[in-house]
Formats: C-alpha cells, sequence, structure tokens
C-alpha cells in the first residue's frame, strides 16, 4: 500500500502556476505544455527552473475519462450492439427479418391473427431460415433485449410515474386481500378502520396483537377457508378446525340501501357468533364477536350500523365491558353452558375429596406400619426374655452341683 500511494502521489510544487494547474495536471484531462527557454547566460537560473518544472511534469501520467451521463453511455452502448446485430443479420442474409414485426415471429402458423395464408407461409420461411442459420435465433433474442432496454430507457417521467403508480395501487390491493390497509395519502402503514365497509378485526389472547388484521367484507359474497382450497378465498385462515371452504360473508343492500351482512357457515364448519354455534345463516350486527374453529377469534364491525345505533338507544347485545379475547371466551363457555365459577368450585371440591382420600390412605399406612413395629418390638422383648430366664435356670443349675459336690 505504501508503495502505491508513492506512485499516485503527484509531485506539486508550491507555487502558483502548479496551483493554477492543478485540475490539468492531477485531474481529467489531457495537458499539453511548451516549455520557454532563453540561450542567454543572464537567464541560466529561469531556464534550469523551467527544465527542472517540465520534467517533473512530464511525469505526471493522466487517465483522462469521457464526462458521459451513465445512462446516456447505457444507451449508446445498447444501439451500438443493435446495429451490430443488424449488420449481423444482414450479413448473414437476415436482413429482411428486420421489416418484420417482432410479434409475428413468435406467432405459430395457425395463428388467428394472420389474415391470409401467404402471410403463414412467409412468417413459416422466415422461422425456417432463423432455426437453419447459425446463432441466428440467439442474434434475434438478443436485439429484441436490447430494443426493449432501450425502449425502458427511453421512457418519459410521465410514462415511469404511471407505471410506479400502477404498482403502488397493485401492492395496496395486495395488502388489502392480507388484511392490511393504508391511508389514503399512503404515509403511514397499519390498520384503519374503514367509514363504510363493513369488516372484521382479529382478536387475541396477547392484547398488543389484537386488532392488528383487518379483513374487508367486500359487496357480494367473501370466502373463507384454507388456501388449498379448490376456489379462491378472500380470507385464507389455517389450523387444524379450518375447513377448506369454512364459511362465507354474504353482503347485500335491502330496500332501504342499507348494507346487510349475512354469515352463512358450511356444512361441518365450527363457527359461533356471540358464543353460539350457528348451522343456518345468521345476520351479524356491529359488535357481534365471531369464533372460527378454536383460535381464530373475530370482531365484526359495520360503521353506518354503528352509526345508526349510537344515535338511537344502545343495544341490549352491545357488552358494557371492552370486547377482547377473554370476553369472546368467556361469552363461548357460559353460551355453552359452562360457568367459570361452578368449574372452579367443582374442581377444588373434586381436589379436596382427592386431598382427602390420599390423607386417609397416607394415615391408614402409617398406622399399619406403626402396628408392624409394635408387634416386631413385643416379638424382640419375648425373645430377649426368655434367653435371660434360660441363663438363670442353667446358672442356678451349676451352683446345685457345685453345693452337692
Amino acid at each position: 500500500s505504501k508503495k502505491k500511494k508513492k506512485t499516485d502521489f503527484i509531485p506539486y510544487r508550491d507555487s502558483v502556476l502548479t496551483w493554477l494547474l492543478r485540475e490539468n495536471l492531477g485531474g481529467n484531462s489531457r495537458t499539453a505544455m511548451v516549455a520557454a527557454l532563453s540561450p542567454a547566460d543572464i537567464n541560466y537560473d529561469e531556464t534550469l527552473s523551467t527544465l527542472r518544472y517540465a520534467d517533473r511534469a512530464k511525469q505526471i501520467k493522466c487517465n483522462a475519462v469521457i464526462n458521459e451521463d451513465p445512462n446516456a453511455k447505457l444507451i449508446r452502448e445498447l444501439k451500438d450492439e443493435v446495429t451490430r446485430l443488424k449488420d449481423l443479420l444482414c450479413s448473414q442474409g437476415l436482413g429482411d427479418i428486420l421489416d418484420t414485426p417482432v410479434g409475428s415471429l413468435a406467432a405459430s402458423p395457425s395463428s388467428t391473427s394472420l389474415s391470409s395464408q401467404a402471410a403463414i407461409q412467409s412468417v413459416t420461411s422466415l422461422q425456417e431460415r432463423i432455426m437453419s442459420t447459425p446463432g441466428g435465433e440467439e442474434a434475434i433474442e438478443r436485439l429484441k433485449e436490447s430494443e426493449k432496454i432501450i425502449a425502458e430507457l427511453n421512457e418519459t417521467w410521465e410514462e415511469k410515474l404511471r407505471k410506479t403508480e400502477a404498482i403502488r395501487m397493485e401492492r395496496e390491493a395486495l395488502l388489502a386481500e392480507m388484511g392490511v390497509a393504508i391511508r389514503e395519502d399512503g404515509g403511514t402503514l397499519g390498520v384503519f378502520s374503514p367509514k363504510k365497509t363493513p369488516h372484521l378485526v382479529n382478536l387475541n389472547e396477547d392484547p398488543l396483537m389484537s386488532e392488528c388484521l383487518l379483513y374487508y367484507i367486500k359487496d357480494g359474497t367473501t370466502r373463507v377457508g384454507q388456501a388449498e382450497a379448490q376456489r379462491r378465498q378472500d380470507i385464507v385462515l389455517s389450523g387444524a378446525h379450518i375447513r377448506e371452504e369454512h364459511c362465507s360473508f354474504r353482503s347485500d343492500k335491502n330496500q332501504t340501501g342499507e348494507v346487510i351482512v349475512t354469515l352463512v357457515p358450511c356444512e361441518g364448519s365450527e363457527t359461533y357468533v356471540n358464543g353460539k354455534r350457528v348451522i343456518n345463516p345468521v345476520k351479524l350486527r356491529s359488535g357481534n364477536r365471531i369464533i372460527m374453529g378454536k383460535n381464530h377469534v373475530f370482531r365484526f364491525n359495520h360503521p353506518e350500523q354503528a352509526r345508526a345505533e349510537r344515535e338511537k338507544t344502545p343495544s341490549a347485545e352491545t357488552p358494557v365491558e371492552p370486547v377482547d379475547w377473554a370476553f369472546a371466551q368467556r361469552e363461548l363457555l357460559e353460551k355453552q353452558g359452562i360457568d367459570m365459577k361452578q368449574e372452579m368450585e367443582k374442581r377444588l371440591q373434586e381436589m379436596e375429596i382427592l386431598y382427602k382420600k390420599e390423607k386417609e390412605e397416607a394415615d391408614l399406612l402409617l398406622e399399619q406400619q406403626r402396628l408392624d413395629y409394635e408387634s416386631k418390638l413385643e416379638a424382640l422383648q419375648k425373645q430377649v426374655e426368655t434367653r435371660s430366664l434360660a441363663a438363670e435356670t442353667t446358672e442356678e443349675e451349676e451352683d446345685e452341683e457345685e453345693e452337692e459336690e
């Protein structure tokens, strides 16, 4: 690296002339210098200084590069490539292909777009010539690619803006299909409740995950099911209790122009509305809780219906407490005849009975072990007493024998 730095070092001098010529001596340019000398001896010092300056300036090597826009350079190179390919086709006797439309080269002989048999034969003969010429098909493909790139680079800003707008609209449609909405200004990404369209919002056990997904109920039929279903599903869910075609939402207008959304469950699907399992179609109201399968919990929102209900008396089914995941699960258990307090008391009683039973068994076991130990202790005491009596009897007999002797 040190050698490279030394070779790249430009020997500038601390002079006004070098400072003025710094762009010419070391920049992106080509410079020609003329050193003026004097034959007079009185100008010896100036002549020597000029020669030294010229010698050092001659050692400077500039790599001049043409200042050109990258896009313009690319367009120029592509145009040169197109010209070269056209010349190559002309040299191989395929110059008449250049006058034929590009789309007609790819068309089949049986295409209905050709109006006469002569045109079909012409295209067929051109294709045969391209296939028989070595490198002809490759040259045609490269020519098409180059012309396509040139057309893209030559597009105006208005055309690029229209394409960008179309891509943005497609992106918003895809995000809306996935349950994510974007404001009309496009500046903020997130979930925003629409003002007129009925929709579903998810409810999750984690409060931070609740109301993060939004699914629109479009006009007509909105199908709900798995991705593997034969027909395309508008709302795709997954899980063990989600059928391929689980249910559908039908959005219609009545005689007064009000939008009515009806939930139509499929046969055998587990779908609950406000905790009750539904088998037949049921009309939905804003705020209804919908559970699909075992894990997917939603709240149905109808902005226009909710606005009309707020103007009137609050509905009896409208819950006072917040409608969250816990509320929906508790409602499901209550509507199925499962009381949480009773279940807890029942479980507590069962645990108390089990505890008493285990305690009695443990007490019986301890009592049995105590009796066993007492019986063993009594037996040992009897053995000790028997042995002590036998020993005393033996000693008495020995004493008597000694006295008799």
